[in-house]
C-alpha cells in the first residue's frame, strides 16, 4: 500500500494539552489500571514522543 505525502501527514495529530489535563488523564489512568500499568502507558508515550520527530520529520 503506497502513502502519499498529504495522507502520510494525516497520521499524526499533534496536540497540545495543560498540566491539568495531564493530570487527570494520569489520574483516570491509575484508577483504571493502577500504577504500575499507568507507569508502562507513560513510559510507552514517552518512547513515542523521542521517536516522532524520526517517524515525521515533515511536520
Amino acid at each position: 500500500m503506497e502513502v502519499f505525502m498529504d495522507e502520510r501527514a494525516n497520521l499524526f495529530d499533534i496536540k497540545v494539552i495543560n498540566g491539568v489535563a495531564i493530570k487527570r488523564l494520569i489520574s483516570r489512568l491509575t484508577d483504571n489500571f493502577g500504577a504500575a500499568y499507568t507507569s508502562h502507558i507513560l513510559d510507552q508515550v514517552k518512547a513515542l514522543c523521542f521517536l516522532l520527530p524520526l517517524l515525521h520529520p515533515f511536520h
